[in-house]
């Protein structure tokens, strides 16, 4: 059918560890595994980094 549109709500979520604390991959996955088992669907997922301790992504609103 042309000119139909499909409308979704989307969220975004950013987590971050405490301060000196890191994420390594196995958390991300554990966390990824927890969406799954209380039905998140999740469509994207980036990981953000830091270069010479200065964020190498845009802050989000309000960070």
């Amino acid at each position: 059918m042309i000119g139909r549109i499909l409308c979704t709500d989307h969220w975004r979520c950013r987590f971050q560890p405490k301060s000196g604390a890191s994420f390594d991959k196995a958390f991300i996955v554990e966390l990824l595994d927890r969406c799954v088992k209380e039905n998140i669907d999740t469509i994207k997922t980036e990981n953000l980094y830091t270069f010479d301790g200065k964020p190498g992504f845009s802050l989000g609103q309000g960070q």
